[in-house]
């Protein structure tokens, strides 16, 4: 850091932690994240639903990587007492093992392990919502930006950087506990309309604030 010119941070977040490291004055920007989004767009839920084997069954959807921070155990806790939507989880990581055991026992979860990110998005599109449980300050959350651009509303937790890059019109934002979380993805299912209204505005929101524009934010320090 001490031997940059200027330092760029993805979000609020990840520059206020820069600000808190012993080092020079430097100068801090933010630079803007962007994704892939002619690949990560919207499709046909039952076309997807086809390809990817997810049963046509309301389905929330956790994509990260497995371990105890992003609130994976939390989340299969909830998943036990929402017997009537099935929980699919996308990942890797240490908890590997503990996600295997549990989709056995617990007839609503589904353990996919790792997919390639390029096959991500008609995984997004088997999907009704996204639930982003992490229990710690993400520097951004990509995860939700690429469900997003697929037209999937998401519950997450609200701390980090999560809270910008969704905003209230496409996301449910909540303390991280377990019966917020639960209750969150409980009135999402009960309110049919407004998570249809919210899973419509999404692909608006990614074509405003997730595209390859945001590279200009980068680029024009060169």
């Amino acid at each position: 850091l001490n031997n940059a010119e200027i330092v760029l941070g993805m979000s609020n977040t990840v520059i206020n932690q820069f600000n808190k490291l012993e080092t020079k004055k430097i100068e801090v920007k933010k630079s803007l994240y962007w994704i892939d989004i002619n690949r990560f767009k919207p499709m046909d839920k039952g076309k997807a639903r086809k390809i990817s084997g997810i049963k046509n069954h309301f389905t929330i959807l956790f994509v990260g990587r497995l371990i105890p921070i992003k609130g994976v155990a939390l989340l299969i806790d909830i998943a036990k007492e929402l017997k009537y939507a099935q929980f699919v989880f996308i990942g890797t990581g240490p908890l590997d093992n503990f996600l295997k055991k549990s989709s056995e026992i617990i007839a609503n979860v589904n353990f996919l392990g790792q997919i390639q990110n390029i096959d991500m998005p008609v995984y997004y599109n088997s999907a009704d919502m996204l639930c982003f449980p992490s229990l710690y300050e993400e520097g951004l959350g990509r995860v939700a930006m690429e469900a997003v651009a697929c037209g999937l509303p998401v519950v997450a937790s609200n701390v980090g950087g999560i809270s910008e890059t969704v905003n209230k019109d496409i996301s449910l934002l909540v303390k991280p506990t377990h019966d917020n979380l639960k209750n969150a993805l409980i009135s999402l299912h009960q309110d049919e309309d407004r998570l249809k209204k919210m899973s419509s505005f999404c692909r608006e929101y990614a074509l405003k604030n997730y595209s390859k524009k945001n590279v200009e934010h980068i680029t024009k320090h060169y």
